[in-house]
């Protein structure tokens, strides 16, 4: 007699598998994901370094545009993981774009903060993301503007801030905003 291992039978009622096959082929696709934002980072940070800092902002640009165009397209063909996941990655781009912006020496030199800046950065971050959300219909776009929207006050506030009290109220005002962005509408599925 043949011995069979019926622990790893997959059709058996009694030991159903612990993960489901589309669970199972998400791992890898939000892996890759992972991956192309390091690289998206390390090619922002390091790559374009020697680049004139326009040519990098329009090599930003044109990458993050393209990103955030093939979502919708891969949405209506079924593909909505794989929508999820370039739409997060091109959403990671923007304040990658944000920061390629304060390099090109007419806008970094302008006078205002590197705090303030990476504020208002993360602030159209925020709005891009929600308004994403709104257009595309996806998920992860949502969850990004929550993200993207941490930062805003504590560093719009950084300057002015002057001691733990100052901290405790930053961040509290941070508790209300989450507060109520999960009780708006605003992150709801359509």
């Amino acid at each position: 007699p043949q011995a069979t291992a019926t622990w790893l039978d997959a059709d058996d009622p009694e030991h159903p598998p612990e993960a489901s096959s589309r669970e199972v082929q998400n791992i890898p696709l939000g892996l890759g994901a992972l991956l192309l934002a390091v690289a998206a980072v390390v090619f922002a940070a390091l790559a374009t370094s020697s680049m004139d800092a326009l040519a990098r902002l329009g090599i930003l640009l044109v990458a993050t545009v393209l990103l955030l165009l093939a979502p919708p397209v891969l949405a209506r063909r079924g593909l909505t993981s794989t929508a999820e996941t370039i739409a997060t990655v091109g959403l990671l781009l923007v304040p990658l774009a944000g920061y390629a912006l304060w390099t090109v020496d007419r806008i970094g030199n302008g006078g205002a903060s590197g705090a303030l800046y990476s504020g208002l950065i993360f602030a159209v971050t925020t709005g891009v993301a929600l308004g994403y959300a709104r257009g595309t219909g996806l998920r992860a776009p949502r969850f990004a503007a929550v993200l993207a929207a941490q930062p805003v006050v504590p560093l719009l506030a950084y300057e002015r801030i002057t001691g733990p009290g100052g901290w405790a109220l930053v961040l509290s005002v941070v508790a209300v905003l989450d507060l109520w962005l999960a009780r708006s509408g605003l992150l709801r599925e359509n």
